[in-house]
């Protein structure tokens, strides 16, 4: 017994409720949230996973501070509040079907506003407001933002399936078509370049009347005796 509670001692020592515990909460709730939502956009199908680890580590790490400062319960009350909110809003947006229509960027600004509205009671933002409006900031800014769109190569659009089966449909159709030019083609060539057919060509004496023809094979052999006797003579 006094083992567990020496142990128990040494963990509450080394943070284990000051640090190691929120540390772990707000790591899991804020990752298992991004992750869910894949509010960041998908990479071949799957969350981008390394920016939703390094979001999750930052706010963990700004959940492990703050709890240093102002406590543990007293902090989870607010931290708890704004998950609930982040989660209702997810629900609303996946329901209405804004998420397609959401850029990245705006996903960004969006949950960046809503921590520091979140945060805005335990941190004086005037110190980095009165650091933006700077002139010098201003000029930085307005720089980065020229190179930023002299150097950014145009964004090729990737087609979706029903493009793709909308285009190949087309191809398909005008395969068809051509096809069919063709034939028609072909046949009308097929009966350009036929040659008039000429009449068959019938012996003379096919029209000669059947009697006539019989009459002239009688006379015949009687004018073959005639010539012979006028040989003899």
């Amino acid at each position: 017994m006094v083992f567990f509670e020496d142990a128990i001692g040494l963990l509450v020592r080394i943070g284990l409720l000051d640090v190691i515990l929120p540390f772990i909460l707000a790591f899991v709730l804020v990752f298992a949230l991004l992750q869910k939502s894949r509010v960041f956009g998908e990479e071949d199908g799957r969350p981008k996973t390394r920016i939703n680890i390094t979001i999750a580590l930052v706010v963990s790490l700004l959940f492990v501070n703050f709890v240093q400062i102002f406590g543990f319960i007293s902090w989870f009350l607010y931290f708890a509040i704004f998950i609930v909110a982040v989660f209702c809003i997810i629900l609303l947006t996946s329901l209405i079907g804004i998420r397609s229509k959401l850029t990245t960027f705006t996903l960004i600004v969006a949950f960046i506003a809503v921590i520091v509205i979140a945060t805005q009671k335990y941190i004086d933002y005037s110190l980095l407001w009165n650091f933006i409006i700077h002139p010098a900031t201003i000029l930085i800014i307005a720089a980065g933002l020229l190179a930023f769109y002299v150097v950014k190569e145009p964004k090729i659009r990737k087609k979706t399936e029903k493009e793709k089966e909308e285009e190949q449909r087309k191809k398909e159709e005008e395969k068809r078509k051509k096809e069919e030019e063709e034939k028609a083609r072909e046949e009308e060539t097929k009966k350009q370049g036929e040659e008039p057919k000429t009449p068959e060509l019938k012996p003379r004496g096919h029209q000669i009347p059947t009697e006539a023809r019989q009459l002239q094979e009688r006379m015949a052999p009687e004018e073959e005796e005639r010539l012979r006797e006028y040989e003899e003579e």
